[in-house]
């Protein structure tokens, strides 16, 4: 196990020998962090998939490295049809563990899925517009919107509760029961799939109490308690037998059900299947005339907070080395490795530590002060050996700027940087460093060269230690006369 805080490797002490971070507490919300994560997978493999996923949750609060509960929360996601939040849990568990790591699968399949992500955007569009048709009250509209979604996303849960909230306000209870009883079966323990089953039930039973109180006696019929008993019929038997008046009664009954079966069910079908045609095409309309002015926006906010949470994630990590590697320079340093210490001290962040870790920090970087000279002092030397003044530069002018260091082995260090300047043809730098080696390094056996180095830049060294540059009143008187030239010149015009 790793301290939660620097990150160093213990065993089992209470306390971190690094930091001294209290690792008691630690373990004990690690080990909940652990059973909550036992008990999601059990109700997960009993389809209790909302419960499970709350464990998970919570599990993840205990312990946000648990990559397992973090994969296992993806898939639970997954089966309900959540797929952005999916792939949100598993690419943050592919960067907290980015070696042998379950999520490569399941981000991997997706991947290969052709057209998965335009599936995923086209299900989030068309459920987003069924709430808003619901808001609207165009009911008829949601639920064909809906088994579109329910198509494409035969998990989607959110989908088949939203249709049976349609066909309960509409009274339609049996078509609400089917759609969550399908619900039941992807999510068995969901709060709200169960709610709306207990307001299916009650409807149904109200319903079912309605039809028995308006169901009609028989004709001829009393009441004795609670059972029905027929009359007699006193008609003779000539009534009976009369064949002409039963035909002509037989026909005009036949006459009178075909025009009512014509008006109440041909009639209604027919119009019933206008509508829904009508339906579908202003459903279809409409998805067009989206289409073209929608984005993206949604799914880049998601990736944005996706971004977001990696680079907190990585933060972390980058901590975590840069205590490693502070560690690491330490033990290098005690053991007289003053190279492998700098190399390694180079690699730490140090804003990124706390204020133990920079103290640390600052303390290797003083040890290691000398040694970080000579090295700069020795790769300058390299560079302008070999006639790399730019490399060179960029190695002497951090030891000069450092006010202890200015002097550095007898204003060599100095010397060689205005020499570099003056190779590049940067004048002006390279007077500035002259002059700065002649003005503060009095006993430097430099001071010779950059005296000459100085006079051949067109620089005059005065007795007072003062230096005059004569190129520069050149130039300017130079361009006193031509000022002048062009004054007579105008005059001579006028």
């Amino acid at each position: 196990m790793n301290c939660f805080y620097c990150g160093y490797e213990i065993d089992r002490e209470d306390c971190c020998p690094i930091c001294g971070a209290n690792l008691k507490e630690y373990r004990r919300v690690r080990a909940r962090g652990q059973r909550l994560y036992n008990e999601g997978l059990r109700r997960a493999q009993n389809r209790e998939i909302s419960s499970a996923i709350e464990n998970l949750e919570t599990a993840l609060h205990c312990d946000k490295g648990l990559t397992d509960a973090r994969n296992l929360l993806g898939l639970c996601y997954y089966e309900i049809g959540e797929m952005v939040l999916a792939l949100n849990e598993w690419v943050i568990s592919k960067n907290l563990q980015p070696e042998d790591n379950r999520a490569d699968l399941y981000l991997e399949g997706v991947q290969k899925s052709r057209g998965a992500m335009e599936k995923i955007s086209n299900t989030m569009h068309k459920f987003n517009q069924a709430v808003r048709y619901c808001k609207e009250g165009n009911r008829d509209l949601a639920r064909i919107q809906l088994k579109r979604v329910i198509e494409m996303n035969p998990h989607m849960v959110k989908a088949y509760q939203l249709f049976a909230l349609c066909q309960i306000a509409d009274g339609n209870y049996r078509e609400a029961a089917k759609a969550l009883k399908v619900a039941r079966r992807i999510d068995a323990s969901d709060p709200v799939t169960v709610r709306y089953s207990k307001e299916t039930r009650e409807g149904l039973r109200r319903t079912a109490q309605s039809q028995k109180k308006s169901h009609r006696r028989l004709p001829g019929a009393f009441v004795l308690g609670s059972e029905e008993i027929p009359l007699e019929d006193h008609r003779s038997v000539l009534d009976y037998f009369d064949g002409a008046r039963g035909s002509l009664l037989n026909i005009l009954v036949g006459m009178v059900v075909g025009i009512l079966v014509s008006i109440f069910l041909i009639y209604p079908a027919v119009r019933a299947h206008s509508n829904s045609t009508a339906a579908d095409a202003l459903v279809s309309a409409n998805q067009q005339k989206e289409a073209s002015d929608s984005s993206i926006s949604s799914l880049q906010k998601q990736v944005q907070s996706l971004q977001d949470q990696l680079s907190n994630y990585t933060g972390k990590a980058d901590a975590v080395t840069s205590y490693e590697s502070l560690i690491e320079a330490k033990s290098k340093l005690a053991a007289n490795d003053q190279a492998g210490a700098y190399r390694v001290l180079s690699s730490v962040n140090r804003d990124l530590l706390g204020d133990t870790g920079k103290a640390d920090y600052d303390d290797l970087n003083n040890k290691l002060g000398d040694f970080k000279k000579k090295t700069a002092y020795t790769a300058g030397n390299t560079a302008y050996s070999a006639g790399n003044w730019q490399e060179a530069v960029n190695q002497y002018l951090p030891l000069i700027q450092d006010k202890s260091s200015a002097g550095y082995e007898d204003g060599a260090a100095l010397y060689r940087l205005a020499s570099a300047y003056n190779k590049l043809g940067d004048r002006d730098n390279a007077i500035k460093y002259y002059e700065q080696l002649l003005t503060d390094l009095a006993g430097s056996h430099y001071r010779a060269s950059a005296r000459n180095d100085l006079i051949g830049l067109g620089v005059t060294v005065n007795k007072d230690n003062t230096f005059t540059d004569s190129k520069a009143q050149d130039n300017a008187s130079a361009g006193s006369q031509d000022g002048v030239r062009q004054n007579n010149a105008s005059l001579q015009t006028r």
